[in-house]
């Protein structure tokens, strides 16, 4: 499937011109507690939010446990969030997370449940405009230490089983799979529409060649490329650094997160600076001299708010 045919549907013809975020609220300290707390007022605020930023997509996960928790309000609020993402004109990437649940436990992977969700998943929002890419599985190629060491195998699979089910179901929308490492993401790249690969490296060097790798690759398979998790002071993987490396390569991203959630800690900062406004080789990617949005949480709360080059706030659309 060509990414560009989904014009009726908020997925950038251009993929490199992607600046998303993944998103969860604030407050939730894992997909289950987001969509079981889930608050549409929140939500549009932090939507609201994206856009200062100027940002255009939001990845969002979801998960088998959060839909049989409640149904009718998992399918409610799904929907909610897909309108209110196209209220806001951001394109929304649907993320199935928790894979490893379909694995039963006698090593048997669970096809009637993967089916049965992922059917749930295109029946309430598959038709819904702001719905720009499924992500079939999140980085079923990283397993924690101790994992039985099948799990990556199984996981793949699962990931190939999803996918095939999203092509089958929903003919439009692209699929992709967000790895967490380039080689995976050109082992799975007969299964996507759109190759996808993760990037948390401490060192400038270490992300442009990851990059370099994925692109030429993306070349030879014939297909776009994007990076759905970058950026997290707290994985060495500097914000400035990483967005300018994105932005030099032409390559589209989501952010790790919008909102500083709960499970990182009620006090972090993270700050993005250089990217907006700004094109590879233009003396405002400075960091010192841009522009900055910097997302701020304590106990919870969060707001991001834009600054001057000195760190003052300012109006938006006014140079510090």
């Amino acid at each position: 499937m060509n990414p560009a045919r989904n014009q009726a549907k908020l997925t950038p013809s251009n993929l490199s011109t992607i600046r998303g975020a993944n998103y969860r609220a604030a407050g939730a300290t894992n997909t289950t507690h987001y969509w079981l707390n889930y608050d549409p007022v929140e939500t549009r605020r932090d939507l609201t939010y994206a856009g200062r930023l100027k940002l255009n997509q939001v990845r969002v996960f979801v998960n088998e446990a959060s839909w049989l928790a409640d149904k009718k309000a998992f399918r409610r609020n799904l929907r909610d969030l897909a309108r209110a993402c196209y209220e806001h004109r951001i394109g929304l990437m649907i993320t199935v997370g928790d894979s490893a649940v379909f694995i039963a436990q006698d090593g048997s992977i669970e096809r009637e449940r993967i089916r049965a969700f992922v059917t749930e998943l295109v029946d309430a929002v598959g038709r819904e405009p702001a719905l720009a890419f499924w992500d079939a599985s999140n980085e079923p190629d990283y397993n924690p230490p101790g994992s039985p060491p099948d799990r990556r195998e199984k996981r793949i699979e699962i990931a190939r089983l999803i996918a095939a089910t999203l092509h089958e179901l929903d003919k439009e929308t692209p699929v992709t799979i967000g790895v967490a490492y380039e080689p995976t993401m050109e082992e799975l790249a007969d299964a996507v529409d759109v190759l996808s690969f993760h990037n948390y490296l401490p060192t400038r060097a270490a992300i442009s060649n990851d990059i370099a790798r994925a692109k030429a690759f993306a070349t030879r398979a014939g297909k776009p490329v994007i990076n759905t998790e970058i950026g997290c002071i707290a994985r060495a993987n500097p914000y400035d650094v990483t967005l300018e490396e994105h932005m030099r390569a032409g390559v589209g991203w989501y952010i790790w997160e919008l909102m500083i959630t709960r499970r990182w800690g009620d006090c972090a900062r993270c700050v993005l600076s250089g990217w907006h406004g700004a094109r590879p080789g233009d003396s405002r990617r400075d960091s010192r001299s841009v522009p900055q949005s910097v997302g701020k949480c304590a106990g919870g709360k969060c707001e991001p708010r834009e600054l001057g080059q000195h760190g003052h706030r300012r109006r938006p659309g006014v140079a510090g």
